[in-house]
């Protein structure tokens, strides 16, 4: 009795461990704002809007972009403007990013009811015409996987058979 006890307790201790180092899922399109705060800055105190999209999660290697849908830009040619990071994602949920001009941005995965958050920080290069530094905050709604999305189809139409096969008895019993 006490060998099935130990694998079966082997077995589960693995599957903590496995799931303990699987990187939070965040594919997908998150909005927010992304705010300078540095008074050297020439975009200081702008609160502009965002875009902050995850394209590609492989294990804890993340890739997407970010667009500013107003404000001052930097170097950016194009409004809105957009520009590519990549960084990883640990199983914390503590995110570290590289833009495309050399931009540090960190940020913390927080769980909730409403939907998933993203806080964090960027910092831009010392050097050339996009240093500066300052916050960024974007929001994700929870989305309806296909399980629970089929499952909810399969209760709404089976409870309309029910509903409806009543009224057939009702109507032939008068």
């Amino acid at each position: 009795m006490k060998t099935p006890l130990l694998i079966v307790s082997g077995i589960l201790a693995a599957a903590n461990v496995a799931t303990a180092q699987t990187a939070p899922d965040i594919l997908g399109t998150w909005q927010g704002t992304y705010e300078n705060t540095d008074p050297l800055n020439s975009g200081y105190d702008q609160v502009n809007p965002t875009l902050f999209v995850v394209q590609s999660e492989v294990g804890t290697a993340i890739s997407g972009d970010f667009t500013w849908l107003a404000g001052n830009t930097g170097r950016c040619p194009t409004d809105p403007c957009t520009t590519t990071w990549s960084g990883t994602i640990n199983s914390s949920g503590q995110l570290s990013l590289v833009g495309q001009f050399g931009d540090d941005y960190s940020g913390t995965l927080i769980a909730n009811v409403v939907g998933n958050t993203i806080s964090g920080t960027f910092k831009g290069p010392n050097g050339g015409d996009n240093r500066g530094y300052g916050t960024w905050n974007v929001t994700s709604a929870p989305e309806i996987s296909t399980v629970s999305a089929s499952s909810a189809l399969t209760l709404l139409f089976g409870g309309l058979l029910v509903f409806t096969g009543r009224k057939r008895q009702s109507a032939s019993r008068a």
